[in-house]
């Protein structure tokens, strides 16, 4: 009975000071074996590596966006850049083409003029064309707000002859 009056004794405060006392000095201890192990001699353990991978893993990604974010940003310039020179270049072949269909046309009615004038005899089928073809070529000038003024006097000339030979019963 002797040992159970002991124990029912014992200074409890003492016993729980001396209790958190002991936790303190292993709690130190543990954390001066951790330093001495992993920050002195380096040594890793499994989960401190992978921390230490899926940081790197993280600042390694972040820089690849931010390098995908500037090819990015550069491709939509260049696509800019190249959208403005192909649509100069569509310009430019749109004002080409509209040119040369404006001399094509004006070249045709011009020597069909000269033809007609020199006393060269033509169908119906002919006149007609070429009274379509300066319709075309007006309305041509007209949507790229350009002006007339070579081959009205030849228009005229054929109109005469066109008349002239419709009257006299060559055209029929």
């Amino acid at each position: 009975m002797e040992p159970i009056r002991d124990f029912f004794g014992i200074d409890w405060k003492a016993f729980g000071i001396t209790i958190f006392v002991a936790l303190l000095g292993f709690q130190a201890i543990i954390q001066v074996l951790h330093w001495f192990l992993f920050e002195f001699f380096g040594i890793e353990t499994k989960a401190m590596r992978e921390k230490k991978e899926e940081h790197e893993l993280l600042l390694f990604t972040q820089q690849k966006i931010q390098d995908l974010e500037i090819s990015q940003k550069n491709d939509e310039k260049e696509l800019h850049r190249s959208n403005k020179e192909l649509k100069e270049c569509i310009e430019n072949l749109t004002k080409m083409y509209v040119d040369k269909e404006i001399d094509d046309i004006r070249w045709e009615i011009l020597d069909f003029s000269s033809a007609v004038t020199c006393g060269r005899k033509y169908n119906r089928e002919t006149f007609e064309h070429i009274f379509r073809m300066y319709e075309k070529y007006e309305m041509i000038l007209q949507e790229n707000h350009l002006e007339n003024g070579l081959v009205t006097e030849s228009m005229e000339v054929i109109k005469e002859v066109y008349h002239k030979q419709l009257k006299d019963g060559v055209i029929k």
